[in-house]
């Protein structure tokens, strides 16, 4: 896995559920880009919200 914004291969990645969607959120220490992603692509930050919302 390589960050897209500056190609560094050592990123955090933290798995987890939220909502009923499973996410990873990645983050470069280089370059300090966060990203979140699910099995259908990336996520925006408004989306994540969405599903962290109490329904």
């Amino acid at each position: 896995m390589a960050c897209t914004g500056c190609a560094e291969t050592n990123l955090i990645a933290i798995r987890m559920r939220i909502g009923t969607e499973e996410v990873v959120f990645q983050r470069c220490n280089r370059c300090e880009i966060n990203k979140w992603a699910s099995t259908d692509g990336e996520l925006s930050l408004d989306e994540i919200l969405d599903l962290a919302r109490a329904k």
